[in-house]
């Protein structure tokens, strides 16, 4: 389950995709790349973690 932060984090690029796909908002450029890095901030976000020893190749 998402944490609030995560939910606040995508809020804003999720009402600007409702917007450009519903009300007929025209996006520029540089907001279509800003909602792109939201978009995989909140994915690095939910991405759990690996473990240290994982990653060496260590148990």
């Amino acid at each position: 389950m998402p944490t609030p932060k995560i939910a606040i984090a995508f809020r804003d690029a999720g009402l600007a995709g409702i917007g450009a796909v519903f009300l007929g908002e025209s996006l520029g450029p540089a907001a279509w790349g800003g909602m792109g890095f939201v978009v995989a901030g909140v994915a690095a976000m939910t991405i759990p973690a690996r473990r240290a020893g994982a990653i060496a190749g260590k148990t």
